[in-house]
């Protein structure tokens, strides 16, 4: 039997800390984040950021069967596909794997 963590937000307040729950997959949700933790000085921060493992890459989204999984050199060229990355970024992560 093990305790579960939720919830986290009432649980952190309680400590005395400054708890700011965000998006973990808005980059401007980050950066705000950040900032706003780096400016409280009275007591320690915990930013919560709720993710979806793999997100944006359709055949791994929310699948956890892809947690300890190696993608192969196919699956890596049409993640980085579906994230928006151009050919070019394709290209240079797929060498540095190679090198890597």
């Amino acid at each position: 039997e093990v305790m579960p963590l939720e919830p986290l937000y009432e649980k952190w307040i309680s400590f005395g800390w400054h708890v700011i729950e965000i998006n973990g997959h808005s980059f401007t949700q980050i950066m705000n984040a950040l900032n706003m933790a780096k400016n409280i000085k009275e007591k320690p921060t915990l930013i919560i950021a709720h993710t979806v493992k793999g997100c944006g890459v359709s055949f791994m989204e929310d699948k956890v069967e892809w947690h300890a999984v190696s993608m192969t050199k196919e699956q890596v060229k049409n993640a980085l596909r579906e994230l928006g990355c151009s050919q070019e970024e394709i290209e240079a992560t797929l060498l540095q794997m190679k090198e890597g």
